[in-house]
């Protein structure tokens, strides 16, 4: 929301967060302001299924976005904070923890799980990396006359149709820079493939028996009303 400049652009993959320090306590503010909005938008519709995971997904990532600014380099001085976490978010995830702690799934984590099995940060970064060597093979930075066919034997993939879909997917969040040096491109892809490798099988294996141990854990619902006063989630029943 605020790489580079608080234009509100998405920033492409590989950029530093870059943020103009006279800025940085509005940004942050703002930033907190857009997660508690996200909350409670959550909490209204709560009762309400249809876009019920999403809306929980963007409180999350507007989380996301707001410890971005919190932790980048702009922000710290000798490793420690020179603006604080706004307080109602930290009541917030302190009410989170206050119920995982007690062993209940809050409904705002509860609901963000999606179908199937979604890729996760480190896994959507893997697949950036294999998105890169084919970029860079047609651009011929890389001396590679079949990219997609390497890229489905690195990554132990079943179909070069999935790596068609990552390329329409991630293309256009690929930073120019990320083609600057083809050696390190070769490197990483190799290494991201052996990442994928090992989590993508033993993952899908661990992903089925959490969905067997879920069935029979407590997770009495939760609803998502955070209270925009006091950062509080309340528990409904």
């Amino acid at each position: 929301m605020a790489r580079k400049a608080a234009s509100g652009s998405k920033p492409s993959a590989g950029d530093d967060l870059k943020i103009d320090p006279s800025l940085l306590p509005t940004l942050l503010q703002h930033a907190a302001d857009v997660v508690v909005e996200a909350g409670s938008h959550a909490a209204e519709l709560a009762d309400e299924a249809d876009g019920r995971g999403k809306r929980c997904r963007e409180y999350f990532r507007k989380l996301t976005e707001l410890f971005d600014l919190y932790t980048s380099p702009t922000n710290l001085a000798g490793g420690n904070p020179k603006y604080p976490l706004p307080a109602i978010v930290a009541k917030q995830l302190g009410s989170f923890c206050s119920y995982l702690s007690a062993g209940i799934i809050p409904d705002p984590i509860k609901h963000c799980a999606r179908r199937g099995r979604p890729l996760g940060p480190d896994e959507g970064r893997d697949v950036r990396y294999a998105v890169i060597y084919v970029l860079a093979a047609k651009r011929r930075l890389i001396r590679d006359r079949h990219p997609l066919e390497t890229i489905v034997k690195e990554y132990g993939l079943s179909s070069r149709k999935t790596v068609q879909t990552w390329i329409v997917k991630h293309r256009e969040a690929i930073a120019q820079k990320s083609f600057a040096d083809p050696g390190l491109i070769m490197d990483r892809m190799h290494e991201a493939a052996r990442r994928y490798r090992v989590s993508g099988h033993e993952g899908l294996r661990g992903d089925r028996v959490e969905r067997h141990a879920d069935r029979h854990s407590d997770t009495r619902p939760v609803a998502p009303s955070l209270d925009r006063d006091s950062g509080r989630a309340d528990r409904r029943h």
